[in-house]
């Protein structure tokens, strides 16, 4: 489908998808007993942008972390393991990054994110821009995918479930 209107904050296309059903990855992690869910890290600094990701990808069973800022994604994502016998919650296993964060540029979040783990959970962006810039800007942080705002439930879902296929 293409879209003419300009982006609105909010403004997002559900499609035929229902939320409150059950989805295959819950529905497969249901029959699982002790198999933990993946962790998904939503960096996004617009509040309802952040709440309905959240709400879709709950609803596809993934736990979700969210963060405002890059410094508190870096926070959540290089912290130690505890040494104190404390556990600490699980790295996440994929970041849905907005690329326009107040407090630090898109490379220098993906630049410290490298530095800080062995092995870095895959980016998925997720941004507004004009296309050939998110392309560009994707590229250049070797992000594994991205999806354009405003989103489509399924196209969002297909990014995310193929990067942590089960």
């Amino acid at each position: 489908m293409v879209r003419t209107r300009p982006y609105k904050p909010g403004a997002f296309d559900l499609g035929p998808r229902i939320l409150s059903r059950k989805s295959k990855v819950m529905r497969e992690h249901d029959g699982q007993p002790g198999k933990a869910r993946k962790q998904v890290l939503v960096v996004e600094d617009h509040e309802e942008t952040a709440q309905l990701l959240t709400i879709i990808l709950e609803d596809e069973g993934y736990e979700v972390r969210r963060a405002r800022k890059a410094n508190e994604a870096l926070s959540i994502c290089c912290t130690l393991p505890a040494t104190d016998g404390e556990s600490r919650a699980p790295q996440p296993d994929l970041v849905l990054l907005d690329l326009t964060l107040p407090d630090m540029h898109y490379t220098e979040m993906a630049d410290r994110l490298g530095e800080c783990q062995e092995t870095a959970p895959p980016v998925i962006v997720i941004s507004a821009l004009p296309d050939g810039n998110v392309k560009a800007a994707a590229k250049t942080i070797g992000a594994a995918g991205v999806v354009r705002k405003p989103f489509s439930v399924e196209l969002l879902l297909d990014s995310v479930n193929e990067m942590l296929a089960w």
